[in-house]
């Protein structure tokens, strides 16, 4: 068994979406082990997702892992975020396009490896003020782009080549 976990929390969407494939496999890669929270059958509500996420990562004995790293897409950096507090789990965060209810987990030392924004669609964090404040972590890697379309191709591209993120060692 790997002593490294990657786990995976998708948006509204689920866990088809490419960017979470990708950024999973990149860590898989490296020797991750892998582990996508599915979406309960019935309800998208933020509450929900919550739950069933918790429930999922309880049933994990996360003290075996050196490290832990969560991916989360639009309302799951909201679940990834929320659970690595109260559930106090010493991960590293990779944030695709995050939602306003993100920000206050978005601080300097909450182990954020990358945040990833599109300016396209209606959840996009408009907030010029938090945004330069979250910028200015650098020890965040940070990406803005204007097209949802060249965003995600971007994104894909880096995962795939390994161009951006580096593993922890």
């Amino acid at each position: 068994m790997s002593k490294n976990l990657v786990v995976s929390f998708p948006g509204g969407k689920g866990t088809e979406i490419p960017l979470l494939y990708f950024a999973s496999k990149f860590y898989e890669d490296k020797g991750y082990e892998k582990k996508f929270i599915n979406h309960p059958s019935e309800g998208n509500e933020l509450s929900m997702l919550f739950e069933n996420a918790k429930k999922v990562l309880c049933d994990i004995d996360l003290s075996q892992y050196e490290d832990i790293i969560f991916i989360g897409k639009s309302l799951g950096t909201v679940v990834a975020c929320k659970l690595k507090e109260e559930l106090n789990i010493n991960a590293s965060l990779v944030l695709f396009t995050p939602l306003a209810d993100t920000l206050p987990y978005m601080y300097k030392d909450n182990k954020i490896i990358l945040i990833a924004i599109t300016k396209e669609g209606k959840w996009y964090l408009q907030d010029e003020e938090e945004l330069n404040r979250i910028k200015a972590d650098p020890s965040a890697k940070f990406i803005i782009k204007q097209k949802a379309d060249e965003f995600t191709r971007l994104l894909i591209r880096m995962f795939t080549v390994g161009a951006i993120i580096d593993c922890p060692q």
